[in-house]
């Protein structure tokens, strides 16, 4: 996915870091970013991204 769609739907982050068991980096690039990615507002996106 284009890094332009993911920061089209990221947001400050708030709170602790969920875990994500399919992307073990995807926590510690969001609280090292202190941004947070909703899937949410993505999904257009991601299935595109699927084909």
């Amino acid at each position: 996915m284009p890094a332009r769609e993911v920061e089209e739907g990221d947001q400050p982050l708030t709170g602790p870091t969920a875990l994500s068991l399919w992307d073990a980096a995807l926590a510690r690039a969001m609280n090292a970013s202190d941004r947070a990615v909703m899937a949410e507002r993505l999904l257009p996106a991601l299935l595109a991204d699927l084909g």
